[in-house]
């Protein structure tokens, strides 16, 4: 298993603010508030692939970096 992977993606993050996105192969796959049931759902759907879950947050945010 590859440990070091680059998840940037482009979205529509107004669509997605405030929930939790399931990630397949940097495409999105399932969403929604609850992030048991988001894993779980995309779990029960594709049982064999590596699922990533993300936040996306309810407002822009700035990250500095030094």
């Amino acid at each position: 298993m590859d440990t070091k992977q680059d998840f940037n993606i482009n979205i529509d993050s107004t669509k997605y603010r405030g929930k939790y996105i399931a990630l397949i192969d940097k495409k999105i796959v399932g969403s929604g508030k609850n992030a048991k049931l988001v894993l779980d759902n995309t779990r029960a759907k594709y049982p064999k692939k590596e699922i990533v879950l993300r936040k996306i947050p309810e407002e822009e945010t700035l990250i500095l970096v030094i």
